[in-house]
């Protein structure tokens, strides 16, 4: 299900009276044979026209558990390459998630060309809560791409982002900061020597070059690079549940 209204708060959870979306939700008409062979349908991403910001939910579910995802569009009046942001992949990163709506506030839509694709808060359950992790399974989200679409809620929710989003993205920043941790200096990281450039431009002194240890898997900006071979990378910036006011600007 998609639903489009600019009024409507799209960080909010669906409430318990709605019915399950058609993505791993069932209908009050569904059989039992029907649940046992029901396609798992993947949400379709919402559009707007050029020179429009359209702010839109996507509802995740999971059999009773649901969960609408804000995701919106904003295209320019000039036709140009896809860019996804999103924040908010762990619930209590507070700064990242203001940081991005702070530059959404300030879009001149007239000065933009091509496209956004915008996940202000990626894990919604987790923001209301205050958690890292999705409360509904304690997964880390950011730990869970590709994703899954018969899998977990936080799988659902990573395949969703992955397959439709990052997808469609010829690049992406994904906006992190420490969580309740430290305060962290605003840096990008890169997991390619290749995106060392792309990591500039984003502006900030300090780059950061990762190698991962094996095995280790799952996070957005590395998992789309790898598949995709676009630029995808994450920028950390402060940190400790406290917006630094300073950092943002």
């Amino acid at each position: 299900e998609i639903e489009t209204d600019k009024n409507k708060n799209p960080a909010s959870p669906t409430s318990q009276g709605e019915k399950p979306g058609a993505w791993g939700g069932e209908s009050e008409t569904s059989t039992r044979a029907s649940r046992t062979k029901r396609k798992f349908m993947k949400p379709r991403t919402p559009k707007s026209r050029p020179g429009e910001l359209v702010r839109s939910t996507v509802r995740i579910s999971r059999g009773a558990r649901q969960v609408d995802l804000p995701v919106w569009v904003a295209s320019g009046r000039q036709p140009g390459p896809t860019a996804l942001l999103s924040a908010g992949i762990h619930g209590d990163e507070v700064h990242a998630i203001a940081l991005l709506h702070r530059f959404v506030q300030e879009l001149d839509l007239k000065q933009l060309t091509g496209r956004l694709l915008i996940v202000p808060v990626a894990n919604v359950s987790g923001f209301h809560a205050g958690s890292r992790t999705v409360p509904e399974d304690g997964r880390d989200l950011n730990r869970c791409f590709p994703g899954d679409p018969k899998g977990r809620l936080s799988e659902r929710f990573a395949y969703y982002i992955f397959t439709e989003l990052a997808a469609a993205a010829d690049w992406g920043v994904d906006l992190h900061d420490s969580g309740r941790g430290s305060v962290l200096l605003p840096h990008a990281r890169v997991h390619d020597p290749e995106l060392l450039d792309i990591g500039a431009a984003f502006g900030t002194e300090i780059i950061m070059k990762t190698t991962l240890p094996p095995g280790y898997h799952g996070i957005l900006s590395i998992e789309a690079r790898k598949r995709y071979r676009r630029p995808f990378f994450h920028v950390e910036v402060g940190g400790g549940t406290v917006l630094w006011e300073h950092l943002i600007e």
